[in-house]
């Protein structure tokens, strides 16, 4: 027989551990007996804080929530003070601010003490944002408007009073719900990771953070970028092709400088030991800073002469592998330069805490290399196959182009990481943000269903069409047009869209009435603009818009429609147009002209896929209100911005001159657009797309679409 001499003892804990706990229950709330009793005496108590009891009284009350972040733990247990380096957005960020949607509030400049360039631009591209708003009341996010990005007190944009300056804010509230942005913190010689200053409660989003300071869920990961990187827009992307396999002249590159004492020293003064000056070159330089001839070492002449030798951007343009090794901090310029060119990052900063990893995986499109395993790492990019170097190539130009080619793309990121946060039903998954066309592309309101998407659809699934017909005057021929845009082969129902003309609504209800082959829907509406508002409604994904016009030919409406389903991402359409560059007036000017080339497809007898009605109807509602003119232009600029990718022109059997005053709006609409986005997404292209035998000397009988040559 066995005797458990401790499990009296064990008894006698668990029974004081019951005891104070009831004792505490007793002291927050009194007597208490039931669980009702427990609900109306925190609602009591709720109340005495100024807050409504009935919120308490429903089924969720206790249950974690983004708009009420109270818990009966608040009530039971004794509150302490959150530790900054604790804070996540349950405990550190007050959900209740966003109640009336994401909105981004940026404190005016102050003092006589002006902010850095790189800031200032921070702060106009939030205010050109969609999220920006200049009511304090309305704002769930602020933006302080002095200048955090130097936290080295050794640098001219240094700001010493920080503290005094933050907790001046108006609504500064210990730092909640704020959000501070840093590139560079410490100083010579350890180059510490502390922002030097409180910053309270306050989200940071900073470049150059180790993974242990990092708080995950809290604070974004910023890339280090130079003051040259574009505001708007953005470079392009300079990796012309991709090859399997690769036949870039370099295995692995890198040209910078070396430490030849100090943080960051280690790892670069032992590139030396693989660089071969074959298919590996690995370049340093000593020749940097004001005393480095003071520590310069028996290395240092033949480096500097072997890095004279090559240009960097040529080893950039020319290398599969480029080489980011840590600098005097974790993060390096080097790291956005080496994505342009479509070179493959390999990572030398063991503990980088990587740009906006929270929702890009880096997996699939960097390698890591360990500081202290150097050697070994030739022979691990030598063995990777040629599938994986192309598809790491790829991905490192969606990235690139997406998310970090220009300023703006920076910032909009880091507000769409947090608006994601806070509105977690609206959230995208990660596959969405990694794939082709990135997060800015794709709209969660619209469908959490990516093959909803005009960029997921096969091309080979049956697919029919809704129409759109825009009718602006009485036209003995408006029957006939009807019928023949009936008679498509994919037609699913035709929406009839009387445009500021209600008088011709009965006229028109009259012309279709005796069309039974489909579904006929007539609406009278004000503008065009409110058509692309019930997107919705259509029962397609394909929408072709038409105009109203003499003649129509079902077979142009069938091929139109043929084409589009090889490129359901993209705008197909008949009438082209392009954009032309005027030096004496600095502005891209529109022009009708016939040309080899194209970038625009005009929106009359186009196909497109209706998701692009729903963005058009977003910009025409916020950012373009009133400019039901520009359709045309705009939802180029949407598509082209989307996909990357031009417009596709078929052949049509009419030609159409545009008038001088359509030629007028539209060049204005060139430039309101392009202001409104702040770069040129457009893209010429040199193709136009015709029946087989279009034209050909044979039989008609051997052709699908003769008709379409009638009248050409």
């Amino acid at each position: 027989m066995r005797f458990h001499a401790k499990r009296p003892l064990t008894y006698t804990f668990l029974l004081c551990v019951t005891v104070v706990l009831l004792l505490s229950i007793q002291y927050s709330f009194g007597p208490i007996t039931t669980t009702d009793d427990i609900v109306n005496s925190i609602a009591i108590r709720q109340q005495n804080k100024g807050d409504p009891p009935s919120s308490l009284l429903s089924s969720t009350s206790f249950l974690p929530s983004s708009a009420a972040s109270y818990s009966v733990l608040e009530d039971v247990f004794p509150q302490f003070p959150i530790l900054a380096a604790n804070c996540r957005m349950d405990n550190c960020f007050d959900y209740s601010k966003c109640q009336q949607g994401f909105y981004v509030y940026v404190y005016p400049l102050v003092g006589a003490r002006t902010p850095s360039e790189s800031y200032l631009q921070i702060i106009n591209v939030t205010k050109l944002s969609p999220f920006y708003t200049d009511d304090p009341e309305k704002a769930c996010i602020y933006i302080s408007s002095v200048d955090t990005l130097d936290r080295d007190n050794l640098s001219s944009d240094y700001v010493h009073n920080l503290q005094k300056e933050l907790t001046s804010l108006s609504h500064w509230n210990n730092g909640r719900n704020h959000l501070i942005f840093n590139l560079y913190s410490g100083t010579w010689p350890d180059y510490s990771e502390q922002f030097g200053g409180d910053i309270g409660y306050a989200m940071l989003a900073k470049a150059s953070v180790s993974t242990h300071r990092f708080r995950a869920g809290f604070d974004i990961s910023l890339p280090l970028f130079h003051k040259t990187l574009p505001i708007r827009g953005g470079d392009e992307s300079l990796l012309l092709n991709v090859n399997m396999p690769s036949n870039r002249k370099y295995l692995l590159s890198f040209k910078g400088k070396r430490y030849l004492t100090g943080i960051g020293s280690v790892s670069r003064n032992s590139l030396y030991h693989i660089h071969n000056g074959e298919d590996i070159v690995l370049l340093t330089t000593c020749r940097h800073g004001k005393d480095w001839e003071r520590y310069a070492d028996s290395r240092c002449e033949q480096d500097n002469s072997f890095y004279d030798r090559y240009e960097f951007l040529d080893l950039l343009a020319n290398s599969t592998f480029c080489l980011v090794p840590r600098g005097r901090r974790l993060g390096s310029f080097r790291f956005l330069e080496v994505l342009q060119y479509g070179c493959i990052p390999v990572l030398l900063s063991d503990n980088w805490e990587l740009p906006f990893s929270e929702v890009i995986d880096w997996r699939k499109a960097a390698v890591w290399g360990d500081e202290s395993l150097l050697y070994q790492l030739p022979q691990s990019l030598r063995s990777m196959s040629y599938t994986r170097i192309a598809s790491l190539q790829q991905q490192s130009q969606l990235l690139w182009t997406k998310y970090f080619s220009s300023l703006e793309k920076i910032v909009i990121t880091t507000l769409q990481i947090l608006k994601e946060r806070v509105e977690k039903h609206n959230s995208l998954s990660l596959a969405a943000w990694n794939t082709h066309p990135g997060a800015y592309s794709l709209r969660p309101s619209y469908s959490k269903d990516l093959t909803l998407f005009p960029f997921f659809k096969t091309t080979n699934s049956p697919q029919m069409f809704t129409a759109l017909l825009y009718v602006t005057q009485r036209s003995p021929s408006l029957r006939r047009f009807i019928e023949n845009l009936a008679s498509a082969s994919y037609i699913h129902t035709i929406y009839i869209f009387v445009v500021n003309r209600s008088d011709l609504t009965g006229f028109v209800s009259a012309a279709s009435r005796s069309i039974e082959k489909l579904p006929i829907r007539v609406r009278s509406i004000s503008h065009m603009a409110d058509s692309y508002a019930l997107y919705e409604e259509f029962p397609t994904d394909a929408v072709m818009t038409i105009n109203q016009r003499e003649s129509l030919v079902t077979e142009e409406v069938d091929f139109v429609f043929s084409v589009w389903k090889e490129y359901p991402s993209r705008l197909v359409g008949h009438l082209a147009r392009s954009f032309l560059w005027h030096s004496s007036v600095q502005k891209y000017r529109y022009t009708s002209k016939l040309s080899y080339q194209y970038s625009i497809v005009l929106m009359d007898t186009s196909v497109m896929h209706k998701y692009y009605l729903s963005e058009l109807s977003v910009y025409m509602r916020t950012r373009l209100a009133g400019m039901d003119r520009c359709s045309d232009i705009l939802l180029n600029f949407i598509i082209s911005d989307a996909v990357g990718l031009p417009p596709v022109k078929v052949g049509q059997r009419l030609s159409f001159k545009s008038t001088p005053e359509q030629l007028a709006v539209h060049d204005s609409c060139m430039t309101l657009v392009y202001e409104t986005f702040g770069y040129l997404p457009l893209k010429l292209s040199h193709i136009r797309l015709d029946p087989a035998l279009f034209k050909d000397n044979v039989a008609r009988v051997r052709k699908r679409y003769p008709l379409m040559e009638k009248l050409l």
